[in-house]
């Protein structure tokens, strides 16, 4: 069943089961002219805030569907938040980070501007990449949007307020992260990563004085993208496990 990014899906006829809805925009193009969707179709919709539902294809017009929704359901965000601040990559590298980091559950990123950057992006950029959120979260049926903050200097981001968070910095000299180790349910997780060059000798000082532990992902130097992919795979087996089962 296809998905669609649909962020007024709370509001849309009070979220009655049976109301109808317009689907417009980016949407409805791709539905329309890409997936050549008729009437009597049935989709999903999903509003990035954790809410989503089925519907059916009642209408289609030139460029936009009419929608009869289904009931609203509603997932709440987890408890323990996965947080990624990362050194920008060349390229199209970054695009690639965004994608999976979306795909593999993390909750917010954060662009850093370190003493070794070599790019810091446009926010016509930063636009384009929350986009390829939205079309990640929809191939992988995630019904929270990553959020993408605006880029910060790595003086201000330590300078911020990290309550309830276990904060590591990926530094191959440091200890091999065994997350188990650390946190309780609700404490959230966060992970600075450094540009190709890593983090200058004052920057990880100041981490260091700041409360982060310097933590490692393996014996190998990972470039900008892997140690962010790395850090949400282990951070989001690591929330799995914090999340207590209900029978």
């Amino acid at each position: 069943m296809d998905c669609f990014y649909y962020p007024a899906l709370k509001t849309a006829a009070r979220g009655e089961s049976g109301a109808l809805v317009t689907l417009d925009g980016p949407e409805a193009h791709h539905a329309l002219h890409v997936l050549r969707m008729r009437s009597g179709q049935s989709l999903e919709l999903f509003d990035g805030a954790g809410g989503w539902t089925t519907g059916v294809v009642r209408d289609v017009g030139k460029r936009a569907l009419m929608i009869e929704i289904g009931s609203i359901e509603h997932i709440p965000p987890a408890a323990c938040r996965i947080i990624l601040a990362t050194a920008i990559p060349k390229g199209d590298r970054f695009d690639w980070l965004v994608e999976k980091t979306t795909e593999l559950g993390v909750d917010e990123l954060i662009p850093l501007v370190t003493e070794r950057s070599v790019v810091e992006p446009r926010a016509t950029k930063l636009d384009r990449l929350r986009a390829s959120v939205v079309a990640a979260c929809k191939q992988s049926r995630r019904r929270h949007l990553l959020v993408i903050r605006e880029p910060v200097s790595f003086a201000e981001f330590l300078s911020g307020s990290r309550s309830n968070q276990k904060a590591i910095l990926a530094d191959p000299q440091g200890t091999p992260w065994a997350p188990s180790l650390d946190g309780s349910p609700e404490s959230s997780m966060l992970c600075a990563v450094g540009p190709e060059g890593g983090f200058s000798p004052a920057e990880v000082e100041s981490a260091c004085q700041a409360g982060f532990l310097l933590r490692t992902f393996g014996s190998s130097v990972l470039r900008v993208e892997t140690a962010g992919v790395a850090y949400a795979a282990i951070a989001g087996l690591e929330r799995i496990r914090r999340t207590p089962v209900t029978v």
